[in-house]
């Protein structure tokens, strides 16, 4: 879906859309009542990422200069999974 989007609408408006499908789903995550809309909340907001991941890499390669396009697409695709390895302070329970 999001590869169909970024070819038929571009990349920056992929992004875009991504963007406000983000800010619907985390509205709609934080005004929800009960179980089943934050289930549906939740899912919105998953493919908001989803599409962002994916488009991202592609969009800043297409921005960045020839001689860092490399560096900066891995850099870009290896920022989520060294956050997520981090270690994290613990809280001393």
């Amino acid at each position: 879906m999001s590869g169909f989007s970024a070819d038929a609408l571009a990349r920056r408006r992929t992004k875009i859309i991504s963007g406000t499908v983000y800010v619907v789903g985390a509205l709609g995550s934080a005004f929800s009542q009960d179980a089943t809309q934050l289930i549906i909340a939740r899912f919105v907001l998953g493919i908001a990422v989803g599409a962002a991941s994916f488009v991202s890499p592609m969009y800043i390669s297409e921005l960045a200069p020839k001689r860092i396009r490399g560096g900066v697409t891995c850099s870009i695709s290896s920022w989520p999974c060294s956050g997520s390895s981090a270690p994290t302070p613990s809280t001393g329970r």
